[in-house]
């Protein structure tokens, strides 16, 4: 799977993901802008990313693949699911929803 991590990750954690995919990740300590989100999404299959990053239509047509949002940060769903449009978007994950550990 093609994976864009839009924030950082602890590194035993990105070390993990990727064993099992083909990863670019974001080591910055800064959010990707808004250009650099969408041009680096085309051809991802996966896409944890953060409550900086508004996942839109405009945003899923350049990935149409893509199988999996994962947001870390509470009231994800809220940021996600404003700029749909009534489209439906692909699975979607909140990070307090699999832990209650947090991302630094």
């Amino acid at each position: 799977m093609k994976v864009l991590i839009t924030g950082r990750l602890p590194d035993a954690v990105l070390a993990d993901v990727e064993t099992a995919h083909e990863v670019v990740c974001n080591r910055e300590d800064r959010p990707l802008s808004r250009k650099q989100l969408l041009s680096q999404i085309e051809g991802k299959d996966g896409l944890p990313c953060m409550i900086t990053d508004t996942v839109d239509t405009k945003l899923l047509q350049r990935a149409p693949g893509l199988k999996i949002i994962a947001k870390m940060a509470r009231m994800a769903a809220d940021n996600l699911l404003a700029g749909l449009s009534g489209q439906k978007p692909p699975n979607c994950l909140n990070w307090d929803t699999l832990c209650d550990k947090r991302p630094p």
